[in-house]
């Protein structure tokens, strides 16, 4: 029997102040947390996080995966999430975040919102070409691994080489994927609120994910969707015309890339309807502190 608790599924990598007050705001007894903490991060104190939970369950996923932007190893960062918190319990929504992520409502407004959707299946479909998002898997990509690079004038030599390769192969119609016409590519906003239904379809095309994307660039936004496109379940999507409210995050790319919301952002924050905000930045945590004060509001 699925349960009405909710997983939230976190990947983090820096910035532990931001994740310690996500982690706090998510502590509730209806919630359980897993964190995948990226392997490049050394020292990081599981113990500290630990003592900070109360009333959840907090996970950390062993081994961890050295997440490169960009590349198939943050598919598999995601499986883990997904299967480990699948294997703990059934959860009625299954919740994708990052760790500079926060929820701008309160835990009984996000569970009282799903309860009010139940079975929807919250993930947004992007307006990009068809043939954008083909490029990105259909061709081997040889350069994924090194995309942010610190050296930029290295970085971009190897971007020139990585979109040559994949010029010579279409101009041979090479595709290390082929697609049909049964089998539809989708892409959309990573992020993701999904049910317990949905997740368990998702775990069985985990290896033929992972063979298809091996090579392709930012699969991470494309996999999910691309699994739910090709499933009954995308006739339970919330939203198809807006690609954020289809997974009730703000994200604002017309600022940023994405934007950090700063202080004066509260009132657009709070008031917005969505249920998360990304993303979040030590440079200005006095954003991060008014969002915790004002949602742990009454809390005990």
């Amino acid at each position: 029997m699925v349960r009405a608790k909710h997983a939230y599924l976190i990947l983090a990598h820096n910035n532990y102040y931001i994740l310690e007050r996500l982690i706090k705001l998510l502590d509730d007894e209806r919630n359980d947390i897993f964190i995948h903490v990226d392997k490049k991060i050394d020292g990081f104190d599981e113990q500290y996080f630990l003592s900070q939970v109360k009333k959840s369950s907090l996970n950390f996923i062993h081994p961890r995966v050295d997440v490169k932007w960009g590349h198939v190893t943050f598919v598999e960062a995601e499986f883990l999430l997904f299967r480990r918190a699948y294997e703990h319990g059934q959860y009625s929504y299954y919740h994708l975040i990052s760790g500079v992520d926060l929820p701008i409502k309160s835990q009984d407004y996000i569970h009282r919102f799903f309860e009010q959707n139940a079975g929807k299946e919250f993930l947004g479909i992007s307006t990009d070409s068809k043939k954008d998002v083909e490029y990105k898997v259909t061709k081997v990509h040889v350069s994924t691994s090194f995309y942010k690079l610190n050296i930029l004038w290295l970085r971009k030599i190897l971007f020139l080489i990585d979109r040559s390769f994949a010029f010579a192969q279409h101009l041979i119609g090479y595709n290390v994927v082929k697609l049909d016409k049964d089998f539809a590519l989708s892409k959309g906003p990573n992020w993701v609120s999904v049910t317990h239904d949905f997740v368990g379809h998702l775990l069985s095309k985990e290896q033929e994910c992972l063979r298809i994307y091996k090579h392709s660039v930012c699969p991470d936004e494309i996999f999910i969707h691309t699994v739910l496109h090709n499933s009954p379940f995308k006739d339970k999507l919330y939203n198809v015309d807006d690609e954020y409210k289809g997974c009730m995050r703000l994200i604002d790319w017309k600022r940023g890339n994405p934007y950090i919301f700063r202080k004066n952002d509260f009132q657009e924050l709070m008031s917005s309807d969505r249920l998360f905000a990304r993303k979040f930045d030590e440079k200005d945590l006095v954003i991060v502190n008014m969002i915790y004060d004002k949602l742990s509001e009454g809390r005990n």
